[in-house]
C-alpha cells in the first residue's frame, strides 16, 4: 500500500519571507495628531475609536496596539466581541465597547474591561444569568434605535428596558446610545430628528434618578458638526484615519473649528516591476478600454484588484512616483496596474510608488471619488488583510 505524504508547505502572502510586493505604512503621528484634534473639539470628554472593519482597512491588531500610549484615545469600539478578545489576548488594554454580536461566550469578557450594547430584555436577562453564574458583572450600553432601523430599542420601550437593566443583579449600566443616520450630509433634518429624541430620553432618565456614566450618538461627522453639551462619549471612525466622511462635513467643522485639520494614517505602497515602451495606437490591458495616442512609457505594478486596488480606478486612477502623479491606464487587472510613465523620465523599476497616501491627489477621499465609492470607508475596507501593515 503506498503510504500518504504531507502536502509540500507552501507560503500564503501573508507568510512569504521574502520582500513584500505591496506594504501599508501606518503613520502614529498622524493618529496622536487627530486623537489631539478630537480631544479638543470634545472639551477633553472620552474619544472611542471605532476599529471594527479590520480598523477600516488600517490593520485591526497594529491599530489597536498603536493606540496603547496614545492618552487622548480612551476607548476602543469593535463588532464583535472575538475582536475584543483577540485584541485582550494580544496586549491591548484600553476599554472596548462591542458594537455588535457576541460572537463567544460573554464569561470571557467579564473582568477583562469589555462592555456590550443591550437593546432588548431578553438579551439582558441572558447576559444577566451569565454573569451570575461567574460571579461577576458586566457592562452594558443601552442602545436606542432612533431611525437607523438596525440594533436598538424603540424610543418609546427604552425607559422601560433602562430600568429593567437597572434592576438586574449582575448587569452594570454603563451607557445609553443610539447612531445617527445620515450625519455628513448637507441636509441636517433627520439628523436633527434623531438628536431630538434621544435626547429627550436622556432627561426622562434623569428624572428617573438614572446616573448613566456614558452619553453617546454623534460619529466622526456628528462630534464636529452638531452641538454635544449632552454627550460625553465620541465614537469616532474615519476621522481618525485622517478623513473626515463628506463635503459638507468638511465645511460645517471648518466653520464651528477653523483650525481643525485632520492627517491620513494610511499610505498604500507598492513597487514599480517593471517599464516598458509601447508604440502610438496600442491597446492597454483588457478590453481594450485605453488606446496609446503618442509613443508612451508605461509602467507595471503588482497590484491589483485581487490586492483591493478597486476596478473602477481603471483609467481614472492616479499613483504617485518620483515627486509626481502617473495615470492608470486601462482596466485594472486581477494582480496587475498599468502606468503611464511618458512624462517621468526618471522612473526606475523598484522605485516605490504610492496607490493612496498624502499627497493631496491620491488621499482617500479624493482616489475614492475616482472610483465612485460609495463612501471613503469602502475604499478602505477593501484593503486585503494579507498585507504587511508597519507602523512608521
Amino acid at each position: 500500500m503506498l503510504q500518504k505524504q504531507s502536502p509540500t508547505p507552501i507560503f500564503t502572502p501573508h507568510e512569504n519571507p521574502y520582500e513584500p510586493l505591496s506594504w501599508i505604512e501606518l503613520r502614529k503621528t498622524a493618529l496622536i495628531h487627530n486623537a489631539a484634534m478630537y480631544k479638543k473639539t470634545t472639551d477633553g470628554k472620552n474619544i472611542a475609536f471605532v476599529i471594527k472593519g479590520n480598523a477600516y482597512g488600517h490593520g485591526i491588531r497594529e491599530i489597536a496596539l498603536l493606540c496603547e500610549d496614545i492618552d487622548d484615545i480612551d476607548w476602543l469600539c469593535t463588532f464583535t466581541l472575538s475582536e475584543a478578545l483577540m485584541l485582550r489576548s494580544l496586549g491591548s488594554s484600553k476599554p472596548i465597547l462591542v458594537l455588535g454580536p457576541l460572537d463567544a461566550p460573554i464569561a470571557h469578557a467579564l473582568g477583562a474591561s469589555i462592555d456590550v450594547i443591550v437593546d432588548n430584555h431578553e438579551q439582558a436577562e441572558q447576559l444577566n444569568i451569565c454573569a451570575r453564574q461567574e460571579n461577576k458583572k458586566v457592562g452594558v450600553h443601552v442602545k436606542v434605535d432612533t431611525g437607523l432601523s438596525r440594533r436598538g430599542v424603540l424610543p418609546d420601550q427604552a425607559m422601560k428596558l433602562l430600568m429593567h437593566v437597572s434592576s438586574l443583579s449582575h448587569l452594570t449600566l454603563n451607557g445609553l446610545c443610539t447612531h445617527l443616520v445620515e450625519s455628513y450630509k448637507e441636509d441636517a433634518s433627520f439628523t436633527h430628528h434623531q438628536l431630538k429624541q434621544f435626547n429627550a430620553l436622556i432627561y426622562q432618565a434623569r428624572e428617573y434618578g438614572m446616573a448613566i456614566p456614558f452619553i453617546h450618538a454623534t460619529n466622526t461627522a456628528g462630534t464636529t458638526i452638531f452641538s454635544h453639551d449632552e454627550y460625553n462619549f465620541f465614537r469616532i471612525g474615519i476621522g481618525l484615519y485622517g478623513i473626515l466622511p463628506s463635503q459638507p462635513t468638511r465645511e460645517k467643522t471648518r466653520l464651528r473649528y477653523p483650525d481643525f485639520e485632520l492627517e491620513p494614517v494610511l499610505q498604500w505602497k507598492t513597487v514599480l516591476t517593471q517599464i516598458k515602451d509601447i508604440p502610438a495606437h496600442a491597446y492597454v490591458s483588457y478590453d481594450r478600454t485605453y488606446q496609446t495616442y503618442r509613443p508612451t512609457r508605461i509602467g507595471l505594478l503588482p497590484i491589483g484588484y485581487s490586492d483591493g486596488y478597486d476596478i473602477r480606478l481603471s483609467n481614472k486612477g492616479l499613483v504617485y512616483i518620483r515627486g509626481a502623479y502617473a495615470p492608470v491606464l486601462g482596466r485594472v487587472g486581477m494582480n496587475t496596474t498599468i502606468i503611464d510613465l511618458t512624462t517621468i523620465s526618471q522612473a526606475q523599476e523598484k522605485d516605490e510608488v504610492t496607490l493612496i497616501g498624502s499627497p493631496f491627489e491620491i488621499r482617500a477621499d479624493i482616489v475614492s471619488s475616482y472610483a465612485q465609492c460609495i463612501n471613503v470607508r469602502e475604499l478602505f475596507t477593501g484593503i486585503k488583510g494579507y498585507i504587511p501593515r508597519i507602523v512608521i
